[in-house]
């Protein structure tokens, strides 16, 4: 079998029991990584943040963009291009719009974001590894806005979703910390 196969198993697998999880369980699960993020030094020291508009049933991390919004930080939303391109513009919450896929998006003419070495940058998957390697939907969007990222990277997962190893390609990249309900793990 092949990695594309082995990872395709992987997210059929994961995603349904992602969806199985209980309402009240995801959302003191979300609570805690938030809260987590909230605390650790390195969060509390980033003056922009890379973040993304979470989709029924991935970590809610609303609560979390809220709280920085109110400490004064910049946040940013990815836009999806071209190309399997992402792109991050300055907007808050109640500014995004409903993409074709269903996911909120900024609208391409709010303020570009020049991600900085001093940036942030909240990854989302349905799967990371102990190593940080993760496992998304398969379009490779992150991978490719990762490979010349050069800030610090965050994948946020409930703890059932932090397996010892996940099968990698040549292009994929581990995250430098990971936080899930337990609390923050740095990676590198």
């Amino acid at each position: 079998m092949d990695i594309r196969e082995t990872k395709n198993e992987l997210r059929r697998e994961y995603l349904g029991k992602r969806r199985a999880i209980p309402a009240e369980e995801r959302a003191k699960a979300d609570r805690e990584i938030c809260r987590a993020l909230l605390e650790c030094e390195l969060f509390q020291k980033t003056q922009t943040l890379l973040v993304y508009a979470p989709k029924e049933p991935e970590v809610d991390i609303f609560p979390l963009i809220d709280s920085a919004l109110s400490m004064g930080k910049r946040v940013a939303f990815p836009r999806c291009g071209r190309g399997y391109s992402l792109s991050f513009h300055y907007a808050a919450p109640n500014e995004l719009i409903s993409d074709h896929f269903g996911i909120l998006e900024p609208t391409e003419d709010m303020p570009l974001c020049q991600a900085s070495s001093d940036s942030l940058c909240l990854v989302p998957a349905l799967l990371f590894d102990q190593d940080g390697f993760r496992l998304g939907y398969g379009k490779g969007y992150y991978d490719r806005f990762l490979a010349s990222y050069h800030g610090k990277t965050v994948g946020i997962a409930r703890e059932g979703f932090i397996l010892s190893k996940l099968p990698r390609g040549p292009f994929d990249l581990a995250v430098d910390m990971l936080v899930s309900e337990t609390g923050v793990r740095f990676l590198s």
